[in-house]
């Protein structure tokens, strides 16, 4: 409950400081759009005058050199304001994106963070369901389905790459005959997060872009598509590597009888398997905090590492379900 509270209350923070960040800059491109308008407005009188006078001496029939100067003078006068005007145009379509792409940007994140917040507060990764709640409350040795071993304990955990101080990914049911680890809600809102923001930006360019090509061709501004598509990428690529983890890619096929690892696209038979095993880990850093494991002991000494993260009772309830769906002994001390 504690939880919830705190998500909801973080939630509405986050929505409060985004409405009041888009009123702002909607107020401020208010603002330039209005001095922007009042400079048009004068461009637009000086040219209309200056319009009339030019119309003025081209009524005239006969025309003296003088007149021919001042039409001269006139149009150039008149193609001067003309190109102001454009100037002061293309000013306000890029103030005008400026704004769009912050708008879309706090929007898109505010959203992306929002629908995790709801999603974690209704159904969140460190949720047990009441047949896990009954299970873990039980000695591992006196639930149905799973064996003990204690001869093939190993002491020292296989080695792990980084720990995590939340539940990032659990194992699931996949299919009568297949296991899958799929990762934690948080490592998915994160990558999300991550990403939203960069699209926007990108299919507002992109838009602007193709509006800019139907007016002017292939002469149109190419550079702010360019830095949508660096940014994209850059984005990308940490929405990658913060889903790479929320813990190894593996499915546990029952009908194969194996686990097939795909990062390294390597596969362990149960054969090979002597038995699985959960340990508890310390990890230090600027932070300290527990991490529990699953890891697969193999018959020939080597110890693989399965899942690691901060739920332990979590952590109990995917062993159970992974021994009882390979059969494999769980490995306790003697």
């Amino acid at each position: 409950m504690i939880k919830k509270v705190i998500i909801v209350i973080c939630a509405s923070i986050l929505l409060a400081g985004a409405v009041n960040q888009i009123r702002l800059s909607f107020d401020q491109q208010q603002s330039y759009n209005q001095q922007m308008d009042g400079q048009r407005l004068q461009i637009e009188s000086k040219r209309r005058e200056l319009m009339q006078d030019l119309e003025q001496v081209q009524a005239k029939g006969d025309l003296s050199d003088h007149d021919r100067w001042l039409i001269d003078h006139l149009s150039k006068s008149i193609e001067g304001l003309d190109k102001i005007l454009a100037t002061v145009d293309a000013g306000q379509q890029r103030v005008e994106r400026h704004y769009l792409k912050n708008w879309t940007g706090i929007a898109g994140v505010l959203l992306a963070l929002a629908s995790f917040a709801l999603v974690c507060a209704r159904n969140p990764d460190d949720k047990l369901s009441a047949q896990d709640r009954t299970l873990i409350q039980q000695p591992l040795g006196s639930v149905s389905g799973v064996d003990l071993d204690r001869s093939t304990y190993r002491a020292d955990p296989a080695p792990v790459s980084g720990g995590a101080n939340f539940v990032t990914g659990r194992i699931r049911q996949h299919s009568p005959t297949e296991l899958r680890i799929r990762g934690g809600k948080i490592i998915k809102a994160f990558a999300t997060a991550f990403l939203v923001g960069p699209i926007g930006y990108f299919v507002l360019d992109a838009v602007y872009l193709i509006n800019d090509i139907l007016n002017r061709g292939w002469d149109a501004e190419f550079s702010m598509i360019y830095q949508s598509v660096f940014m994209m990428a850059s984005f990308g690529l940490g929405a990658v590597l913060i889903l790479s983890s929320g813990g190894k890619n593996v499915t546990i096929d029952g009908e194969h009888k194996v686990f097939c690892f795909r990062e390294d696209d390597t596969q362990i038979p149960f054969h090979d398997i002597a038995s699985i095993q959960l340990n508890s880990l310390l990890v230090t850093g600027k932070r300290t905090f527990h991490n529990h494991q699953i890891q697969l002991n193999l018959k020939d000494g080597r110890s693989q590492s399965l899942l690691s993260h901060a739920g332990k009772d979590q952590m109990t309830a995917d062993l159970i379900l992974l021994a009882r769906f390979t059969g494999l002994p769980v490995a306790v001390p003697a």
